[in-house]
């Protein structure tokens, strides 16, 4: 329990470190520019969706989390002006969706399913929460570096709770079928030994 705490606030403060430091990047290059508006998402989701996996996954893959958040980013650029629920529904699916592990193993369709489920939930709840802690620190006069970082914070907090593994560890869904399986086998091999014993003894008597 103390591991996976620490493991949420350090996705934490993975996530405000990539919304400070992606809000800093843009502010000072592209700040003036219209493609400021469609480039900063995908970057600040991209930045989260590569570092904060690398927490609780130590072969966690670097491209294809990219490009999960890139596009995530993107669709979540583009409708949340419009939609801003549906668009953090879409995109918590696809995070989801995009950092389950890949594989034939039994119970990876059911991993992936979960995944997504989760990234529906949590990736609006931890949007929601960032807003409103954004509006919150607004009334004060913050700083956008601070209100990016906060934001940040948040959006790095969900990407954390939605790796963390449902059933308790780091292997997710399809190892723990697959380690399932392997104690099934033990048991029956065992059962056969002890019937090949039992006739054994039996066929001396």
């Amino acid at each position: 329990m103390n591991n996976r705490l620490y493991k949420l606030i350090l996705a934490s403060v993975i996530g405000s470190a990539s919304g400070a430091s992606v809000y800093a990047a843009y502010s000072s290059v592209l700040g003036e520019l219209p493609v400021y508006d469609y480039l900063f998402f995908p970057s600040l989701f991209a930045a989260v969706s590569v570092s904060v996996p690398l927490v609780f996954r130590s072969k966690a893959p670097v491209a294809g989390n990219f490009v999960t958040g890139l596009l995530s980013g993107l669709v979540y650029g583009l409708i949340s002006p419009l939609f801003p629920l549906f668009a953090a529904l879409i995109t918590g699916a696809s995070i989801g969706g995009g950092l389950a592990k890949r594989g034939e193993k039994p119970g990876a369709a059911l991993e992936m399913v979960v995944m997504i489920l989760k990234g529906a939930f949590w990736l609006p709840v931890a949007i929601f929460l960032g807003g409103s802690v954004i509006a919150l620190s607004g009334l004060t006069g913050s700083s956008p570096m601070l209100l990016w970082l906060l934001w940040g914070g948040c959006l790095g907090l969900g990407l954390g709770i939605i790796l963390v593994p449902v059933f308790g560890r780091s292997e997710g869904i399809s190892e723990i079928q697959g380690s399932d399986d392997i104690g099934v086998f033990k048991i029956e091999t065992s059962q056969i030994r002890n019937d090949l014993r039992s006739l054994e003894s039996n066929y001396d008597l």
